[in-house]
């Protein structure tokens, strides 16, 4: 699959337009469980339109994750969404006219991108649920933040530490929260890959981010030199 890279996170995405991007594509995308494995609840885009919509129809699973707490989850269904790899697209929700502005938008996206990519593998290689949960609950403190807390401008670290004081009890409850948001500032290395999805007939939803998921014979392959490299370290 031909996958655009992210783009870098810059002082320039607090000038990002609120205009769609004219590289959209429409999709329908079958969404699999909220807080769901995706390996067992896999998401996949049945047909679409457009490069976008070529690329994903041919391409491996997704991972998407929820970026409104407020809108509806369009979790366990079939739902036409505008794709794009920039995040323009999104204008449900707090992400439309008279809610995010340019500096929360930014922040969220970055957040999210962090801290998936931070934990890839345990994402999509870990039975059961807990990394999946932790991670939506995550993405979702950061939202509150801009949205409840009255946090403004880019992410930084005095913005995590409000966000992390404020969701101390969830955190309490679910260490792993806690680690997400500390991740939440660290650059992914590497090719890392996003696509932004925004609702076209169900103004109920909410936009949402994308991650393909690497091959499983790439994952296995990954998993298998790691393996090979700590017990290499061991022997010598």
């Amino acid at each position: 699959m031909k996958l655009l890279q992210l783009f870098a996170f810059t002082a320039s995405i607090a000038s990002l337009s609120l205009c769609a991007s004219a590289q959209t594509s429409t999709v329908d995308v079958q969404f699999g469980g909220l807080y769901a494995n995706p390996i067992s609840s896999p998401t996949i885009v049945v047909s679409g339109t457009g490069v976008f919509g070529d690329d994903l129809t041919t391409g491996s699973h997704l991972y998407w994750v929820c970026l409104d707490s407020v809108q509806e989850s369009p979790g366990n269904q079939l739902a036409i969404y505008d794709v794009s790899t920039d995040p323009s697209v999104m204008q449900a929700g707090i992400f439309g006219p008279g809610g995010f502005d340019a500096d929360a938008r930014g922040a969220v996206i970055q957040a999210t991108t962090n801290m998936f990519y931070a934990f890839q593998d345990q994402l999509l290689n870990t039975p059961g649920n807990s990394y999946n949960r932790a991670f939506q609950e995550a993405v979702w403190a950061v939202t509150y933040g801009y949205r409840v807390w009255g946090e403004s401008g880019p992410l930084t670290s005095d913005v995590i530490d409000t966000v992390m004081t404020n969701y101390a009890p969830y955190i309490e409850e679910d260490p792993l929260i806690g680690d997400f948001l500390l991740s939440a500032l660290t650059t992914p290395t590497g090719s890392s890959t996003v696509y932004f999805g925004n609702p076209t007939n169900d103004s109920s939803l909410q936009p949402v981010m994308f991650f393909p998921i690497p091959e499983p014979s790439t994952l296995t392959l990954a998993s298998m030199l790691g393996v090979f490299l700590i017990s290499r370290r061991r022997r010598d």
